[in-house]
């Protein structure tokens, strides 16, 4: 689950990574995969090339999340 930084003590969760009150299935690894929660959120809300000009949270919304996985290490690859 990815928790943003609103303030020192505050943060919060973005509601497109829950999918039925729970996170959706692949996120931890497109962490994992990126190395940095902040990072991670960025990388899945922008459209790319590896998720053809979609946004890659969309398609794990979608239960989608091999494909998803795979493109994010892909893309720590080409950093």
């Amino acid at each position: 689950m990815i928790a943003l930084r609103k303030s020192l003590r505050n943060h919060v969760y973005p509601l497109r990574q829950f999918v039925g009150g729970k996170p959706v299935a692949g996120i931890a690894l497109v962490i994992e995969a990126i190395g940095d929660a902040d990072e991670a959120w960025e990388w899945l809300v922008t459209p790319n090339a590896r998720t053809a000009g979609k946004e890659p949270i969309e398609f794990l919304r979608r239960g989608q999340a091999d494909a998803v996985v795979r493109a994010s290490k892909i893309a720590v690859d080409f950093a």
